[in-house]
């Protein structure tokens, strides 16, 4: 996992692409990703709020961690998942097949139409 201090830079998160059929376009997604990585990214999010993350399958999100890992491949670019959603056991469930996947991080959102308190919020 990274630390706080090897966060920096620029973050760039992803959309997903679908297509006509409601699924993942992963020859889209493909030439997306290798367009941002080469323009001097400091670290790929997939699966964020703007990659449809409450919308997104647990298998399309395997695949879109898996494509993305792949094509970092050859970089020391970080790949950050987000795993948030409004249930706190997928949530676990999701970060744990992301670091299984090689995510270097998790993007984890407060559990939606949930008010916790700041310490409630806190990683203990």
């Amino acid at each position: 996992m990274l630390t706080e201090q090897q966060i920096y830079g620029i973050y760039v998160p992803v959309v997903t692409p679908f297509n006509a059929a409601g699924e993942v376009d992963l020859d889209s997604y493909q030439r997306y990703v290798k367009n941002i990585i080469n323009n001097s990214i400091q670290g790929l999010v997939v699966n964020g709020t703007t990659g449809e993350s409450p919308t997104v399958t647990v298998n399309e999100m395997q695949l879109l961690v898996n494509t993305s890992r792949e094509l970092l491949q050859s970089t020391s670019i970080p790949l950050v998942v987000g795993t948030g959603t409004n249930d706190t056991a997928s949530t676990v469930a999701r970060t744990e097949i992301a670091a299984n996947l090689g995510a270097d991080c998790a993007l984890v959102v407060v559990p939606y139409y949930s008010r916790p308190s700041q310490e409630g919020i806190a990683k203990q």
